[in-house]
C-alpha cells in the first residue's frame, strides 16, 4: 500500500537524521530505534535516493499532463461527477492520443493497472463506491434549518410543559406483500436461488410511539380497493387493529381526521398527565385540513411537523422502528415460503402482522428510537453533527500537485501573467531566473492541459444535454400499433410517421404560403382600389376646386358690374346736382338781371 511505503521513508529519514547528528554510532542501532530497515538507512546513508523523489523511467503522462489530469479530478470532485477508474482510462488515452506521432503509428494507451497504479502514486484520491441518494433528501440537508427545527421542538415542549408520556409520533411505511430480504441459509451447494411469487401489490402501515416507550395496541393497515373484503375478518389479529381501503393505498383527509378523533384522542387522553400532547408527524397535505387544526385546539393537542425530505434523522419511526419492523416482516415472509406458501396475499400479511408488532414494538426499541432522532433526551447534536461532517465530505477538495519535487505552478491566468511579470523582473542574471522560467514553461502547460480537459468535459455534457432535450422532446410522442412489434417494425413505423408529420407540415407550409400569397394578392387589391378611391378624390377636389373658382370669378364679375353701376348712379346723381345747382343759379341769375332791369325802366 502506498501509505504503508510513505510510512517506511519517514522512518528511514528519521534513522538517517539521527545518525547523521551523532545520536547512535552506528547506523543499524539508528534504524532498529525506530524501527526502520537497515538497508534502506544504508542507501540513503551512500546517497541513493528514495524511489519517491528519482525520476519515474515508465511514465506514459508528462508532469503537464498528470497535473492536467490531477485538476480535471480535482473539477469533477467540486461538480459531484467524480468519474470511474475506466472513465479515467479513457480520459488518459484521449491525452496520449492527441500527442505528436507518426502517420503510421498507433496511438499509445495505458494498461490495466494505470488506475491502481496511478491511485498509489497518489494516495489523496481513492477508489471508493458511490452510494445513490434521493436528490430531495440530498438538497435538503441543512445544518441551520435542522438547528432551528431542533430549536422550535424544545420551546414547544418547554412552553406547554409536555411530557414524554404525551409526546407522540405517528408514521407510515408502505409495505410490498410477500418482499422480503436476503437471507442467509445453511447449505452445502456453492450458491443458491429460490423462485418466489412475489406480488407487486402494495399496503401502508400507520404506527404511533410515544417518548416513553409506549405503542398503540393495534396499528393501521390501509389497502389498495375500493370495497372491504369479509374474508379480512377471519385473520389472526386482535379486534383493537384498524383496516382500511382507499384507491391508491395511502392516507387520506378522511382517514387521517377518522383516526384522529376517534383512535388517537380516546387512548392518549386516558394515560395524559399535562395539559397539552404533541403529535409529531410529516407534512403531508392530508394531515393538516381545517377539521384537523380545529379539532386538535379544542382538545389541545399540538400537531408539530418534520422538515421536508428529513424524515429520515428526526422522525423516530423512521430512524429506529420501522427498520427492525421490515426485518421481522422479512423473516415471516421467507418462513410463509418455507412451510410450502407459494404466495402472501392480503390476509396472510394480516395473519403475521401481530407476530411482527409483538418483535418490533417494544419499549427499549422505541425509546431508542426517540434518542437516536435527539427528541428524548433533547440532544440535537447527535443528529446535527454527523449531518455536518456528511456536509464537509461534500465540500470542494483542496487544489492537488504534483507531489515528490514538482514546485507550485499556478493554475489560474492571473496567476501566470504575475508570474511573468516576476520573470521579467529579475532578469537573466538573477539566481532564481532559470526556476521562475522553469514554472511559467509548467504553468503554460498545466493551463493548456486543464483548458483541453475542460472543454473535452465541456463539449460532452454539451452533447449529453442536446441529447436529453431532444428525448424530452419526442417523449410525449407515441406510435399507433398492437400486440408485439420488432424494433425494425417499430423504427418502420416511426419513419412513416415522420414522414407523413414532414408532409403535413409541408401541406400546411404549402397552405400557409398559399394564404399568404392570397392575403398579399388581397393587399394588393385593397390598395390599388384605395389608390383609385384616392385618385377620384383627387379629381373630384380638383373640380370642386374649378367650379369655386369660377364661382368666385363670377361673384367678383357680379359685384365688380354692380360697383360700376352704383358708380355711375353715383357720378349722374353728381352732374343731375350739378345741373339742378346750375339752373337753380341761372334762374337766381335772372331774377335778379330782371329786377335790375325793371330797376333800370323804373329809373
Amino acid at each position: 500500500m502506498p501509505s504503508t511505503y510513505h510510512q517506511e521513508e519517514e522512518k528511514v529519514q528519521k534513522a538517517f537524521e539521527a545518525w547523521q547528528t551523532g545520536k547512535f554510532k552506528s547506523i543499524a542501532d539508528a534504524a532498529r530505534s525506530v524501527g526502520a530497515k537497515v538497508r534502506r538507512v544504508r542507501n540513503r546513508v551512500a546517497g541513493v535516493n528514495s524511489r519517491s523523489t528519482r525520476p519515474s523511467t515508465n511514465r506514459l503522462l508528462t508532469d503537464g499532463e498528470e497535473e492536467g489530469i490531477l485538476r480535471w479530478l480535482d473539477y469533477l470532485d467540486t461538480l459531484g461527477t467524480r468519474p470511474s477508474g475506466k472513465q479515467l482510462e479513457r480520459e488518459v488515452n484521449w491525452v496520449l492520443s492527441q500527442c505528436e506521432r507518426a502517420p503510421d503509428e498507433a496511438p499509445i494507451k495505458c494498461g490495466e493497472n494505470f488506475t491502481t497504479r496511478f491511485l498509489q502514486r497518489f494516495p489523496k484520491f481513492k477508489l471508493k463506491p458511490e452510494k445513490p441518494r434521493d436528490l430531495d433528501r440530498e438538497v435538503a440537508e441543512d445544518v441551520e434549518g435542522l438547528k432551528t427545527w431542533y430549536k422550535k421542538w424544545d420551546v414547544m415542549a418547554r412552553k406547554y410543559e409536555v411530557h414524554a408520556e404525551d409526546s407522540y409520533n405517528w408514521d407510515e411505511s408502505p409495505i410490498r406483500l410477500g418482499q422480503s430480504k436476503t437471507i442467509k441459509k445453511i447449505t452445502a451447494l456453492p450458491s443458491i436461488t429460490t423462485g418466489r411469487n412475489t406480488s407487486r401489490e402494495t399496503c401502508t402501515v400507520r404506527e404511533c410511539v410515544s417518548a416513553d416507550g409506549f405503542a398503540f395496541q393495534g396499528a393501521l393497515v390501509i389497502f389498495t380497493g375500493e370495497r372491504f373484503m369479509q374474508r379480512w375478518g377471519n385473520a389472526k389479529l386482535p379486534g383493537c387493529y384498524q383496516i382500511d381501503v382507499t384507491p391508491n393505498g395511502y392516507i387520506t383527509d378522511e382517514t387521517f381526521y377518522e383516526w384522529l378523533t376517534k383512535i388517537f384522542d380516546p387512548i392518549t387522553k386516558k394515560r395524559q398527565l399535562g395539559t397539552h400532547r404533541l403529535l409529531l408527524f410529516d407534512g403531508h397535505t392530508t394531515h393538516l385540513t381545517m377539521e384537523v387544526v380545529k379539532f386538535c385546539n379544542e382538545q389541545k393537542i399540538i400537531p408539530f411537523l418534520t422538515p421536508a425530505h428529513l424524515t429520515h434523522l428526526v422522525q423516530p419511526l423512521d430512524v429506529g422502528v420501522f427498520g427492525p419492523w421490515k426485518h421481522y416482516y422479512s423473516e415471516q415472509v421467507d418462513l410463509s415460503y418455507c412451510t410450502g406458501g407459494t404466495v402472501v396475499d392480503k390476509i396472510e400479511f394480516l395473519d403475521f402482522l401481530d407476530k411482527i408488532r409483538v418483535q418490533t414494538m417494544r419499549p427499549n426499541v422505541i425509546r431508542s428510537a426517540w434518542k437516536k432522532a435527539g427528541l428524548y433526551p433533547f440532544n440535537p447534536p447527535l443528529v446535527i453533527e454527523p449531518l455536518r461532517e456528511r456536509i464537509k465530505q461534500k465540500t470542494p477538495p483542496t487544489p492537488t500537485s504534483v507531489p515528490f519535487g514538482s514546485p507550485p505552478t499556478p493554475t489560474t491566468v492571473r496567476g501566470f501573467m504575475k508570474l511573468c511579470n516576476t520573470l521579467r523582473q529579475l532578469g537573466p542574471e538573477h539566481p532564481r531566473y532559470a526556476a521562475c522560467q522553469d514554472k511559467v514553461l509548467m504553468a503554460a502547460e498545466l493551463i493548456t492541459h486543464m483548458n483541453k480537459h475542460l472543454m473535452k468535459h465541456l463539449n460532452a455534457t454539451r452533447a449529453v444535454e442536446k441529447r436529453r432535450k431532444e428525448l424530452k422532446l419526442e417523449a410525449r410522442k407515441t406510435v399507433p400499433c398492437s400486440g408485439i412489434v420488432t424494433l425494425d417494425e417499430l423504427r418502420l413505423m416511426t419513419r412513416a410517421k415522420e414522414e407523413k408529420r414532414q408532409r403535413q407540415a409541408e401541406e400546411k407550409e404549402a397552405r400557409q404560403q398559399q394564404r399568404e400569397m392570397e392575403r398579399a394578392q388581397k393587399e394588393d387589391e385593397r390598395e390599388r382600389k384605395k389608390a383609385e378611391r384616392a385618385q377620384v378624390r383627387e379629381e373630384k377636389a380638383r373640380i370642386t376646386a374649378e367650379e369655386k373658382q369660377k364661382k368666385e370669378e363670377e361673384r367678383d364679375k357680379v359685384q365688380l358690374q354692380k360697383a360700376n353701376r352704383r358708380f355711375q348712379t353715383e357720378i349722374l346723381k353728381v352732374q343731375g346736382q350739378a345741373v339742378k345747382k346750375r339752373k337753380a343759379e341761372q334762374t337766381k341769375q335772372d331774377k335778379v338781371n330782371k329786377k335790375q332791369k325793371r330797376s333800370a325802366k323804373l329809373a
